[in-house]
């Protein structure tokens, strides 16, 4: 728009007869370049305005980017979180059955290392019942 209003006022300069301002006798040449320099302005100012909105729209997709990755790690954390407890949950009652049979076990082994001592003491009083002391002492 701004290109097209700037033609607009060549060609009225142009189009006018005589000087816009009459005490200036080049007025109409001064207005002219400067109307020429309004329009190089103009088409410097697009590619800079259009660098300042990139720059705009790339710094807020970063911030909703940043903020994208945040929410998505504080959920996938959560469900870390509720998958661990929901294990640790249905494992506890394998680790204490394995940890009450081990103990029972280990009650056990206790138990038949004591009859095993027994039975290893009555064998030797069975073995020397039949034999014959020297000097007719037994034991």
């Amino acid at each position: 728009m701004f290109e097209i209003l700037i033609v607009v006022f060549v060609v009225f300069i142009l189009a006018v007869p005589g000087p816009i301002i009459a005490d200036q006798p080049q007025s109409d040449l001064l207005a002219l370049v400067a109307l020429v320099l309004l329009g190089v302005v103009g088409l410097a100012y697009m590619p800079l305005r259009g660098r300042f909105l990139q720059t705009a729209y790339t710094n807020r997709m970063l911030k909703l980017q940043s903020r994208y990755i945040d929410t998505l790690s504080r959920a996938a954390d959560k469900q870390l979180e509720y998958g661990m407890q929901l294990r640790r949950d249905s494992i506890a009652p394998l680790t204490r059955l394995v940890e009450a049979q081990t103990t029972i076990q280990k009650e056990q082994l206790t138990q038949l290392q004591a009859a095993e001592q027994e039975m290893m003491g009555i064998e030797t009083a069975l073995t020397s019942l039949g034999k014959k002391s020297f000097l007719g002492l037994r034991g």
